[in-house]
């Protein structure tokens, strides 16, 4: 049960529970270029989409145990036998995920995408959700790019650039820098190797590039994402990526608990170490870190730290310091956007979609910060940035 709490949490609720004909319009009269970046301060606030709640039952056995099961997300249904459903491969679902998150002021979802002609695409259904949401009538409400490829689909990259600059050309797909569509390319330092070398990994970049160009759309903006800063740069210099990223930063392997305000720190050095690397940055933002539940696997050794999950209001000030590091590093910053891990990878710890036990009050914190940051376009950047 969702328990609304103030007037931003009504709002949200309102949105996402009963007004999706309004929702809808609004999709429809607001056109998806409004969501790049015009004005100086103005940056782009992402977070990341993994999809396996769907009818691959793995990874919803993570959460079967009742000590976790105040991670499900708010369509998860707790059978009469006890044991638990979770299914976002469903339109309904998706059109309240993408009120829930227009209301908050997240501009994109950075969607994992998997090779469709690998067993996590066409088996696993990794994609469904992606697919829904790419139909769904109220798409226009939070714009979409993609983090890939994986290794598979570099067998076959010809067939991946085709598929890639298709969604580079829909009307919702984030664009930044004018028209410049925005990809995320996952582990990058290891690029070189799924490519085989340093001069195949640049011609299959630059491929990618002449192709969208020639679709009548600016060169990718691509961010290569990365654990070290140090690996990332490389990357990013041998294939040509134009920035440096991660998709979120674990803190250490020493088995034990730390605060949730220890990972923000490591956040917040992991983007001043990027930028002193010389490369642009769009930064993370962990939402959270505690994979435990993927213990349960028999085949998973994982003795790594895990942290606390922060309070939604610690969550929103973290979220604002990203913006605000962001206004006030803008020259190693152009492409002006942060990113969320995560939307939904609550089996990882990394969520801001509402759930079950919290309701939308992360989101609700993050919609509260980010206010109180436009009425301070300033910001306030903490002082380990």
């Amino acid at each position: 049960m969702m328990i609304g709490r103030d007037a931003g949490r009504a709002f949200a609720l309102a949105i996402a529970l009963g007004m999706m004909g309004g929702a809808h319009a609004m999709a429809d009269a607001t056109p998806d270029a409004t969501r790049d970046v015009a004005a100086p301060d103005s940056v782009l606030v992402g977070a990341i989409r993994w999809d396996a709640w769907t009818a691959w039952d793995k990874y919803k056995a993570f959460l079967q145990d009742p000590q976790w099961r105040y991670r499900l997300p708010f369509y998860a249904e707790v059978r009469d036998d006890g044991s638990v459903e979770i299914r976002g491969d469903r339109p309904e679902v998706m059109g309240r995920e993408l009120a829930y998150a227009h209301a908050a002021g997240i501009d994109y979802w950075a969607w994992c995408w998997y090779d469709p002609e690998h067993e996590d695409a066409s088996e696993h259904h990794m994609n469904d959700c992606l697919e829904i949401y790419r139909t769904h009538p109220d798409r226009g409400l939070v714009n979409y790019c993609v983090i890939g490829p994986g290794y598979w689909a570099t067998r076959h990259w010809d067939r991946t650039v085709d598929r890639l600059v298709a969604m580079f050309a829909e009307p919702n797909y984030q664009k930044v820098l004018g028209d410049r569509p925005l990809f995320y390319y996952f582990s990058s330092q290891d690029a070189v190797p799924h490519f085989g070398s340093v001069e195949a990994a640049r011609a299959a970049i630059d491929a990618l590039r002449a192709k969208t160009v020639a679709a009548g759309l600016g060169t990718p903006y691509i961010v290569g994402l990365c654990f070290w800063p140090d690996q990332g740069a490389q990357a990013a210099k041998d294939c040509g990526f134009d920035a440096i990223g991660s998709y979120c930063n674990p803190p250490g392997a020493e088995n034990r608990e730390l605060a949730y305000s220890e990972l923000a720190a490591l956040n917040r050095w992991f983007w001043g170490v990027c930028r002193d690397t010389g490369m642009q940055v769009v930064p993370p933002v962990n939402a959270g870190w505690d994979p435990r539940p993927r213990r349960a696997l028999p085949d998973v050794n994982d003795d790594g730290n895990w942290c606390v999950g922060p309070e939604p209001e610690e969550l929103g000030r973290h979220v604002a310091d990203a913006v605000a590091w962001v206004r006030a590093n803008r020259d190693a910053c152009e492409p002006g956007t942060a990113l969320i891990y995560a939307w939904n990878e609550f089996d990882e710890g990394g969520w801001i979609c509402p759930t079950s036990s919290e309701g939308t009050a992360r989101l609700d914190a993050i919609r509260a910060a980010l206010d109180a940051l436009d009425r301070d376009p300033r910001g306030t950047p903490t002082d380990d940035d």
